[in-house]
């Protein structure tokens, strides 16, 4: 069911057809071209949804890119710059680290705060 829910959003924001290419937020820098249609192609889709996660994505026709986070991601996500992001403190002051299971970084760890790899950095150049 997730698989077809997230094939309906990407298919949506392009009018109905597969987009070009969507990069990775579990792999920033890399592109997929797919394969974006679960109902096609159940297992492909599976993983390129599942390892890499698309978040960004070209439609056909177009050089405008789209953000496609699912909008839960997208509130996390968007604490921090583009490809930046590197471990959330959870509810219980564990640390989750980037890529997360969706799963457990929802219903267990319950963040509370999310820390980007620039932070890290200029922390640890003092």
């Amino acid at each position: 069911m997730f698989l077809r829910l997230r094939t309906k959003q990407l298919f949506d924001l392009c009018g109905g057809e597969a987009p070009a290419t969507c990069t990775c937020s579990h792999a920033p820098g890399v592109a997929v071209d797919g394969p974006f249609d679960a109902n096609a192609d159940l297992l492909g889709a599976g993983l390129v949804y599942g390892g890499c996660n698309p978040d960004y994505c070209k439609c056909r026709g177009s050089g405008e890119e789209k953000d496609v986070q699912m909008e839960e991601m997208r509130k996390v996500m968007g604490t921090c710059p583009r490809n930046k992001m590197s471990r959330c403190l959870c509810h219980n002051n564990e640390v989750a680290k980037f890529p997360f299971n969706l799963e457990v970084f929802y219903f267990e760890c319950r963040p509370k705060k999310v820390i980007d790899t620039d932070f890290i950095f200029k922390a640890n150049s003092k």
